[in-house]
């Protein structure tokens, strides 16, 4: 069954025999795990170094949680693989990794919990990175997503408090700014120059033609917003806790859901002549935000978009 032998805390090592060729996350959360073995004719796992494999060595199953240091073989393309195994999640004692340059997806938690983690090279190549795959890695404190990198998946890197920079490739044209909630100390993204859909000014994510403001780091005390902004996309400042001062342009016409839910320093802003749209929790949980003046020129304010001032 899935998790059989979860929260087995004293566990240190796992032998899998021959006969065993199905498995759904078994040694989930054994925090003193440090050896899984194989038998060398199972027709579907392998193991090196302590650490588990598909057969073929493509796939990193499950590397045991008090693991310090792994180089994953030439040969593995994928960490982590749903509900068979999730890569290194929970390996909090994990301080550094050696990853393939064949590698080109981490799944789905593939990271989650490695909380003593400080840095990581991505190689240049990869394609994915799954939801929650960084979650919690609170020691982390920068990270240059590769060259060939196309998707990361929602909150992706959560509560990485740490983390104070991040770089974003040519290839990745599309980012959600909750891949970044909790990161508290993050206060700069950095934007490869010939990428075709974003930009970044003062270490803010904006679209490429710097049109629609598309996330601010949650380090950030201040923002000043250049004056060709229109659109301050869904998210783009949630959980910005530490925000007490920002400076709307004249050209704003449209502030989006949960735009600034969570901004809890900010306490007074000037909306400007011009804008039409206050979308839905714009303003949710600002909670030192005491008045608010609404120009003549706003046509629509959704439901709940100041809900706990």
């Amino acid at each position: 069954s899935c998790e059989a032998f979860a929260n087995c805390t004293s566990l240190t090592s796992v032998h899998i025999p021959a006969s065993v060729v199905n498995l759904c996350n078994p040694f989930i959360d054994c925090t003193a795990l440090t050896d899984i073995t194989v038998t060398e004719d199972n027709p579907a796992f392998s193991s090196v170094d302590g650490v588990l494999y598909d057969k073929d060595k493509t796939v990193l199953l499950t590397c045991p949680a008090a693991k310090t240091t792994v180089r994953v073989p030439s040969t593995v393309t994928r960490i982590g693989y749903g509900d068979i195994g999730r890569g290194f999640y929970g390996c909090a004692a994990l301080t550094s990794v050696e990853l393939p340059a064949s590698l080109k997806t981490i799944d789905w938690q593939g990271f989650y919990g490695c909380s003593s983690l400080t840095s990581i090279t991505l190689p240049e190549g990869m394609a994915e990175i799954g939801t929650s795959a960084f979650a919690f890695c609170m020691s982390l404190t920068s990270i240059t997503l590769p060259e060939g990198l196309m998707s990361i998946g929602d909150i992706c890197f959560r509560n990485c408090s740490s983390l104070t920079t991040v770089h974003i490739p040519a290839s990745l044209t599309g980012l959600n700014g909750s891949a970044f909630t909790g990161c508290s100390s993050l206060t700069s993204f950095t934007v490869a120059t010939d990428n075709p859909s974003l930009s970044s000014v003062d270490g803010v994510l904006y679209n490429k033609d710097k049109t629609a403001l598309v996330a601010c780091p949650q380090g950030k005390t201040s923002v000043n917003i250049p004056s060709s902004v229109t659109s301050i996309s869904y998210d783009a400042f949630r959980d910005c806790a530490l925000l007490t001062t920002i400076d709307l342009p004249d050209a704003l016409t449209t502030i989006g859901s949960y735009a600034f839910d969570g901004c809890t320093s900010l306490a007074s802003i000037d909306l400007p002549d011009g804008l039409t749209s206050i979308n839905y929790y714009a303003f949710h949980g600002c909670a030192s935000l005491s008045e608010i003046a609404i120009p003549a020129s706003v046509t629509r304010i959704d439901q709940d978009a100041f809900k706990g001032c």
